[in-house]
């Protein structure tokens, strides 16, 4: 019986778009460490929350494990930190993986994005979803692609799109198909104020999928949900 692990991740080495689109990571503005863990974490669902209600400490936001560890590499120094920052081959290097993969019985891997989407966020927060935002997505596929490249028999990297654009989006999956990806992650929010993902000006990205034998995630935390405040 062949195991499939149809959830697994990368760790992302922390220049991984500085590595693939240098002028892209040079537009986006550099953010702030704490907040770049916790939205990690929680995601986008941090701007939902008023600001008068957030915690002076964004770190209190996270499980106890998670603050300890983030407040731990704060108080260490930077020797300390970019040991302990260090990635193991494991989490992006696709031999290694592969090697652990062997070790557990695992016979094919679905990889998703685990700080990937972090250069989208950052564009979505400056109002540029449509250009930097679309961009940063095909970084993160690019990176994806390039690092299982010859290995995509077991590693299946997870194809990430934003259906704002859906030309744009089943060209991505095009593309992505054919560099081995078998999968694409849509985020199940409202794509606009006024249009959910099952309106008919996406039937050719649900299309797309069908056509190019692709399964479609919905990952939890990898959209909007609606929260009313006054």
């Amino acid at each position: 019986m062949r195991v499939i692990d149809v959830d697994s991740h990368f760790m992302e080495p922390l220049d991984w778009l500085e590595q693939t689109d240098p002028g892209l990571a040079a537009e986006l503005p550099p953010a702030d460490f704490i907040e770049r863990v916790v939205r990690g974490v929680v995601g986008d669902l941090l701007d939902l929350i008023p600001p008068k209600q957030r915690p002076k400490n964004l770190l209190e936001l996270l499980a106890p494990q998670g603050r300890r560890s983030t407040e731990s590499l704060l108080a260490a120094s930077k020797e300390q930190q970019a040991e302990m920052m260090r990635i193991p081959p494991t989490g992006y290097d696709a031999d290694a993986r592969i090697a652990l993969n062997d070790r557990h019985g695992i016979d094919i891997q679905f990889v998703n994005s685990t700080m990937g989407a972090g250069p989208y966020v950052q564009a979505l927060r400056m109002g540029r979803r449509e250009d930097l935002g679309l961009r940063a997505f095909s970084a993160f596929n690019s990176w994806s692609a390039g690092t299982f490249h010859g290995h995509t028999d077991r590693l299946i990297p997870v194809t990430m799109v934003d259906l704002i654009d859906p030309d744009w989006a089943v060209a991505e999956m095009t593309r992505m198909r054919a560099l081995g990806s078998r999968a694409v992650q849509i985020k199940p929010d409202p794509v606009t104020e006024t249009k959910s993902f099952t309106h008919p000006d996406y039937d050719k990205v649900w299309a797309a999928a069908e056509d190019l034998g692709m399964a479609v995630f919905f990952h939890i935390a990898s959209g909007r949900s609606e929260v009313k405040h006054g």
